[in-house]
């Protein structure tokens, strides 16, 4: 496999016998990070980017969902990004505050994910503006860190998204196209991820 930065997305992590095209096993992603670690590839955060090697994973996991959350505080030795939708923490089925208090402390970056989940480019640019806010203060209050990238909900995006995003000051906006990343992505901070879904070939990867 070869590019630059991979940036892959995962939404929930289940033992066994996964329900939702958006599941993977314990198994597969474990499985899927030796692969890459076997062909040369550094693990980080978005947070690590600016001086991480040209050969290099970032890990992000959307939702904060229970099964996804649990397995990534009983793994050691990898970092993720965790995007954040404020309004769901704290409901069946999400983790909780404190649980992601215990990924902050571990070492995984908070990023945020809306504060509700919406289609952004649907929304009049006053809503964009809330929901890019009011996550990133909520995340600010509860966890005492400052957000500073996005995975856009769905990966829709359009300029007033992206434009509005760089205003609200985060660093890099997130997208879920399949792509892979180069050094032009890295310098604007509009990533290209791998969504890891059930319904695609090999999880949606690329062939290694």
């Amino acid at each position: 496999m070869s590019g630059s930065l991979h940036v892959l997305c995962v939404h929930d992590v289940v033992p066994e016998r996964p329900e939702s095209q958006w599941d993977v096993t314990e198994e597969e992603i474990g499985g899927v990070l030796d692969r890459y670690l076997a062909n040369g590839y550094a693990v980080v955060t978005l947070d690590d980017l600016p001086s991480a090697a040209a050969r290099t994973l970032a890990v992000t996991v959307d939702d904060c969902r229970s099964g996804a959350v649990d397995w990534l505080l009983r793994r050691a030795g990898i970092r993720t990004t965790v995007f954040v939708v404020p309004g769901w923490i704290d409901r069946s089925g999400f983790a909780t505050w404190d649980e992601l208090a215990a990924l902050r402390d571990a070492g995984h970056v908070i990023g945020s994910h809306t504060m509700t989940h919406p289609d952004l480019p649907s929304l009049a640019a006053a809503g964009i503006r809330q929901e890019l806010r009011e996550s990133r203060l909520c995340i600010r209050e509860r966890l005492a860190v400052d957000p500073k990238h996005l995975a856009l909900p769905f990966g829709r995006n359009d300029p007033t998204v992206t434009a509005l995003a760089n205003e609200a000051g985060y660093e890099t906006v997130c997208l879920a196209d399949g792509g892979v990343n180069d050094g032009r992505e890295r310098e604007s901070g509009l990533l290209s991820r791998l969504v890891l879904r059930r319904d695609r070939p090999n999880l949606g990867l690329p062939g290694f």
